[in-house]
């Protein structure tokens, strides 16, 4: 917030945290030079009419230097990060072969566990069976690496299904921090504690 990044002016290293957080964080909003000097300009207003005197030009300097800062910084950050964004959810779309409308989406999460259930019949069938599917997804490679290595994968398929969501809202903070604290809920749920290393 504007009242964090004043309180910690004098540290540079920490404003410029605190800047770089608040880009993220309005990572999904296009802030340009323009409607950033609208924003600056009727906070100062607001500022001048609530303080009236004591709101002195030196005051009003400082405080147009740091949000003539933190305007910079979001800036910044949605014209550096983007292309990374970007790159993420293409990679996803691409790992998953998604050119997948809503429905065909949902019903891929539906068969999520029921997918997790034919892999571990096929784990534990006769091990003369030479029939084997090559992955062609990142559901179908997970799955495939999780029982060649042995991983109880009860957790692990709450974390894969909730991926899709965390990666098509990465550029949305508020949303993909939504999307986290449901994964956290039903992680709390599960009788064994989730390890994140092994899922990485």
């Amino acid at each position: 917030s504007i009242n964090a990044a004043v309180a910690i002016a004098h540290r540079p290293s920490a404003l410029k945290a605190q800047a770089e957080a608040l880009g993220f964080q309005h990572f999904d909003i296009d802030v340009t030079p323009s409607r950033g000097d609208i924003f600056r300009e009727a906070i100062l207003e607001v500022l001048d009419m609530e303080l009236g005197s004591r709101f002195t030009t030196r005051a009003r300097m400082a405080i147009g230097a740091i949000l003539n800062y933190l305007i910079g910084a979001n800036i910044f950050v949605r014209r550096e990060y983007a292309g990374r964004i970007h790159l993420l959810q293409d990679s996803w779309n691409m790992a998953n072969q998604q050119a997948l409308s809503a429905v065909e989406m949902a019903e891929q999460e539906d068969a999520l566990f029921e997918d997790s259930e034919r892999l571990d019949e096929k784990r534990t069938a006769s091990p003369k069976t030479t029939d084997v599917q090559v992955p062609t997804s990142f559901t179908e490679m997970f799955h495939f690496n999780a029982a060649v290595m042995g991983f109880n994968s009860n957790w692990m398929n709450s974390v894969l299904y909730s991926l899709n969501d965390l990666v098509a809202n990465a550029a949305a903070s508020y949303r993909l921090n939504e999307e986290c604290s449901v994964l956290s809920l039903v992680l709390a749920q599960q009788t064994q504690p989730a390890v994140l290393s092994e899922f990485k």
